[in-house]
């Protein structure tokens, strides 16, 4: 996403509109977040330590017009039903595409890459 591409969405009486590839990850960041027991894989880590921001570290996009295509890696909490919460995420995202930029969601393909533990607290 460093090239900053944009995805065009054209709105036939009053011209265009352009929506950054910056902003759709952001929007499915934000819809993974809302997903209790499921983190974006690069969402936490080395880059906060060092004071940088990679909220969308996860998510890897195709655009094509108005269609959005996604690969999100993610990270789901011991003890959880994996099969659920990813189709709860698939949910959550198409609803945030659709509804915030009027984008349609194409495959959104979910990578589970690993299981967080939490610790008890004494």
């Amino acid at each position: 996403m460093g090239e900053n591409r944009e995805t065009v969405i054209t709105l036939e009486a009053n011209g265009s509109l352009h929506i950054s590839e910056d902003v759709v990850a952001s929007i499915i960041a934000a819809a993974v977040s809302e997903v209790e027991g499921v983190t974006l894989a690069g969402a936490a880590g080395v880059p906060e330590m060092l004071g940088k921001r990679s909220h969308t570290k996860g998510v890897r996009l195709t655009l094509d017009a108005r269609t959005v295509n996604a690969d999100i890696a993610v990270l789901v909490s011991y003890g959880r039903p994996i099969v659920p919460l990813c189709s709860k995420v698939q949910e959550t995202i198409f609803n945030a595409l659709e509804s915030m930029a009027g984008l349609i969601p194409g495959l959104i393909n979910i990578h589970v890459s690993g299981i967080t533990f939490t610790k008890e607290k004494k």
